[in-house]
């Protein structure tokens, strides 16, 4: 028995990768920049860091599910 994938899927997990591997950086830089923008020794805290990921992951899940409704 072979068990192959589709293209879609192995971009699926690329691109799950990519952005898994991409948020530790964005975290580096989202702790040291200023809500303006420059970098500075008051970044976003942790909480905001959390608010901002969790309400993104929210909005894609929901624009999906517009999309494709089940």
């Amino acid at each position: 028995m072979t068990w192959t994938r589709e293209p879609r899927t192995w971009m699926a997990i690329a691109g799950v990768l990519v952005l898994w591997a991409s948020a530790f950086a964005g975290i580096r830089a989202g702790l040291r920049l200023t809500p303006s923008g420059l970098p500075g020794p008051d970044g976003y805290g942790p909480g905001e860091l959390a608010l901002l990921r969790f309400g993104t992951a929210s909005l894609v899940v929901s624009a999906n599910q517009v999309v494709h409704p089940s």
